[in-house]
């Protein structure tokens, strides 16, 4: 199991993934989600474990890490996480790690223009 855990101002996720066996490659991909916890946004913890609710996308050697996070679309979660953050403006937070620099969190609101900024990929 990888364990990924990053703070950045005053927020901390956690993830939880098994690593991809068996494989001879210089950049590894997530095999599977098995779970993670965004704390700091709302009073109680959020706990992912959906497959559509969490992207992983790594980077060159997994020098650097994207994380896309989509409470929105996790089954079973509790309706006054949803409903803190519909208040705040959070659809998506975005963790980008890198090996040689703090890791940087960003959010993205329910305006559907705001999206467009992050669609370079």
């Amino acid at each position: 199991m990888v364990v990924s855990s990053h703070r950045a101002r005053g927020r901390v996720l956690m993830t939880i993934f098994p690593a991809a066996e068996n494989m001879v490659i210089k950049t590894l991909p997530l095999a599977r989600w098995e779970e993670t916890t965004i704390q700091g946004f709302t009073t109680d913890p959020i706990v992912l474990r959906g497959y559509y609710s969490q992207t992983y996308r790594p980077g060159h050697h997994n020098f650097s890490e994207d994380f896309l996070f989509e409470p929105e679309l996790e089954p079973g979660l509790p309706s006054s996480i949803r409903r803190e953050l519909r208040a705040a403006d959070i659809r998506l937070i975005h963790l980008i790690h890198n090996q040689y620099s703090e890791s940087q969190v960003l959010t993205y609101g329910f305006d559907p223009q705001e999206l467009v900024l992050w669609s370079l990929y």
